[in-house]
């Protein structure tokens, strides 16, 4: 599993998980008052690529799943 924290400061419109070719990988995401947390027990080992869009801008996070 990885989290994102949350705040009223940068509110998330949007988040995309793709694997190493670019390709859209389907995961579930929980949201919680404090949190966004995504579910990636199905998902192959390897490198993934996270990216949050938010109403400041994007950001992108590299996730390795083991």
């Amino acid at each position: 599993q990885f989290a994102i924290p949350t705040s009223q400061s940068s509110t998330i419109l949007h988040i995309e998980v793709t694997d190493v070719t670019g390709k859209l990988v389907n995961i579930s995401l929980i949201k919680s008052a404090d949190k966004i947390t995504g579910d990636v027990h199905l998902l192959a080992a390897g490198p993934y690529f996270v990216s949050v869009f938010t109403i400041k801008g994007n950001t992108i996070f590299k996730l390795i799943k083991e």
